[in-house]
């Protein structure tokens, strides 16, 4: 009756409900007690009882399934001798009923609690019962459960104490084990798991061997009279067979002070591990093919080597998959971002959803909602972009840069003007083929100019103009809106031009429409933003806004609510690349990485020059930054913005304060001609002539 994925003639929806609302854990805890099929088969050659015959012969088909399961995932069923080898696991025969176990007393026998730790066995020294197994030094205490005999020492017999215990007698004795083999005493039937000791043939018990002492394997060890066990819970456990005692010892450190809740928690989760947890099991061999995949092999002899890096990733099952009969392929040339053919992938979209929209606000989504109808209901395939709204960063910004400059008295044309011309300059300032772009600018201005509006004051006398009109410039607006081939709006020196220039001029009329076409994608959205939240006034302002291109008011579209729980300070930093320095400098070795990015903006050192002389030019010496003992960073820091200071001539009206930086050169030049610090200089920051080195003046 339990729900799985894929369970047949179940509504997967269902499925997936009733698997949201179990229980992620187990809640209550039930035992049964086991009997070797060698016990049984003895039980049952003495009563002659068929039922226990019978029960064994059950088992054995299911328990022979499960070894066929084990084999497939590399189980060896056959050993050095040709016998079939099966785990202990598999050669017990459960009883038939259960015996429930108090759910209550997992942990400790008190309510569980997401502060409090686990309750101290004896009050007096505040200790609690992973403590006793942690700090315990004798595996004769450690079987006998020996707490003490304090009148108010409360002796624990929690699911969780009788697992830790038995984990770490396990791994003492697995310790012990390997001790005595590391010491040439081989005690191989300890290992394995026996039904029956000293019947048939002798063998050495568990506690036998942890038990054993020192001196067998060592006579003249100091320890010689302790258990093995006991020597490597004390002095013993430096030992190199004392790895895994050690790690679990730490463990078990690490566990006691964890409050009883998050114990219950995890507690359980090992159980279901142990028991029904197949999920764990399964993630248990992806992570194991991981852990394999990140080591490889060096050379022929097998030696292993880390691969560094992580590869973070996420798998799934989808079932039941079918094709949406409401979709439809989307071509290639409608594709954002033109992609390149060899990474083109087919895209289908629904024909009837407009897909998601993640806004910041309710108000937000409500404004998105009734722009994407708008645009859903009118766009076509003859017109797709009727009614499209593009409100991404970089638009916004571009279009928020216009509206203040419309709101500082500038129009709407001569804005997009300025933007276009500056592309054209930065464009033409890349390289020499490129130069001819500036020239354009004039060409673009007589064919598109901008109309002056000169408003007089009225009164005796000449008129006065009122406003100052922008500078000549191209009157953006008209050029944005013309539409078609470069042919139906560039002057005619453009279109003689080449390809390559061609191409850099309609790259920039591109960017001029989409900043004329992203102020009202946002002046839309905004009038739409206010009219849904009942701001009548405001959306008119707006709507004015875009038929008069007056100032517009104060946009909150693009304004992120920020609630009173949730709030974030987003900051950006610069990484330099850290370089290795060798100097004096103190700057230079605090901040490496940025005196070695100054130094590839600024060039070599000993090519910035500078001439000093006597105030009469007499004495003259061509001096370099490198031969000041300044780094880049040094330079950067000393100049600031005091590079006009010191000007005019010396002992005259217009000096003022020396610079460090000039203080430095001064202090240089005395120093080479041994002249007293009170000596006038003068320094020029001048092109260089006739010198015997590629040097340019600062």
């Amino acid at each position: 009756k339990v729900m799985y994925t894929g369970k047949p003639g179940v509504d997967p929806a269902d499925v997936m409900m009733n698997l949201i609302g179990l229980q992620p854990g187990s809640v209550s805890f039930n035992q049964r007690v086991a009997y070797t099929t060698d016990d049984l088969k003895n039980r049952a050659s003495l009563n002659d009882a068929d039922d226990i015959a019978e029960s064994i012969q059950a088992n054995f088909q299911s328990k022979n399934n499960v070894l066929t399961f084990f084999a497939g995932f590399g189980y060896q069923l056959l050993d050095a001798n040709g016998k079939v080898r099966v785990p202990q696991l598999l050669r017990l025969v459960y009883q038939n009923y259960a015996t429930a176990l108090d759910a209550n007393n997992l942990i400790d026998h008190k309510p569980l609690s997401e502060k409090e730790p686990i309750e101290f066995y004896d009050p007096t020294i505040e200790k609690n019962y992973i403590h006793w197994i942690l700090e315990t030094d004798s595996v004769e205490k450690l079987r006998l459960k020996e707490f003490g005999t304090g009148a108010n020492i409360v002796k624990p017999n929690s699911l969780l104490f009788l697992n830790l215990l038995r984990s770490l007698l396990l791994e003492l004795h697995n310790a012990s084990n390997d001790w005595f083999q590391n010491n040439g005493i081989v005690f191989d039937s300890a290992k394995a798991a026996v039904n029956f000791h000293n019947i048939q043939k002798s063998n050495v018990t568990k506690w036998e061997v942890m038990k054993g002492k020192v001196g067998i394997a060592k006579p003249n060890h100091p320890a010689k009279a302790l258990p093995v066990a006991d020597y490597l819970l004390t002095s013993g456990t430096g030992e190199s067979g004392n790895t895994y005692l050690n790690k679990m010892k730490k463990a078990l450190k690490e566990l006691a002070e964890l409050p009883t809740a998050r114990l219950e928690r995890c507690f359980v989760e090992h159980i279901d591990t142990c028991t029904y947890r197949l999920d764990a099991w399964q993630t248990a061999l992806f992570n194991r093919r991981l852990q394999q995949q990140r080591f490889s092999a060096l050379g022929g002899g097998g030696e292993q080597r880390r691969v560094m890096g992580l590869y973070s990733g996420a798998f799934g099952w989808v079932e039941d998959v079918r094709p949406s009969s409401k979709r439809r392929i989307t071509p290639r040339t409608e594709v954002p971002g033109n992609p390149p053919a060899d990474a083109f992938k087919t895209i289908y979209e629904y024909a009837d959803n407009g897909g998601f929209v993640h806004t910041p606000s309710l108000n937000h989504a409500t404004a998105a909602a009734v722009l994407r109808s708008g645009y859903l209901n009118h766009a076509t395939s003859a017109q797709p972009d009727l009614m499209a709204v593009n409100l991404s960063s970089q638009r916004i910004r571009n279009a928020k840069l216009i509206l203040e400059g419309i709101s500082n008295g500038q129009s709407l044309e001569a804005l997009l003007g300025y933007q276009f011309e500056r592309g054209l300059h930065d464009r033409g300032s890349a390289s020499d083929a490129l130069k001819p772009l500036n020239a354009f600018i004039y060409d673009f201005r007589d064919k598109y100019p901008l109309k002056k509006h000169i408003i007089l004051q009225q009164g005796a006398g000449e008129g006065a103009e009122e406003t100052v009109p922008a500078n000549d410039v191209v009157n953006g607006l008209a050029l944005a809106e013309r539409e078609g081939g470069i042919g139906q709006w560039a002057p005619e020196t453009v279109i003689a031009q080449g390809v390559d220039l061609q191409d850099e001029v309609i790259k920039e009329k591109y960017k001029l429409s989409d900043t004329l076409d992203a102020i009202k994608d946002l002046l839309m959205s905004e009038s739409v933003y206010q009219l849904v939240q009942g701001n009548f006034d405001r959306g008119a302002a707006v709507m004015n806004a875009m038929k008069n291109a007056t100032v517009p008011p104060e946009l909150d579209i693009v304004n992120t609510p920020r609630s009173s729980k949730f709030t974030f300070t987003n900051r950006v930093t610069v990484q330099f690349e850290n370089s290795f320095f060798v100097g004096n400098s103190p700057r230079a070795h605090m901040e490496p990485g940025m005196n070695h990015w100054l130094q590839t903006m600024l060039g070599n050192l000993e090519q910035l020059a500078f001439k000093v002389s006597l105030t009469d030019r007499t004495l003259p010496k061509d001096f370099t930054v490198a031969d000041l003992g300044l780094q880049p960073i040094d330079l950067i820091y000393v100049a600031g913005n005091e590079l006009s200071t010191g000007s005019g001539e010396a002992g005259g009206d217009n000096s003022t304060a020396a610079s460090e930086l000039e203080t430095r050169i001064a202090h240089l030049y005395r120093s080479f001609n041994n002249l007293e610090e009170d000596v006038p200089v003068l320094i020029e920051f001048l092109e260089l002539i006739n010198v015997g080195r590629t040097v340019t003046y600062a």
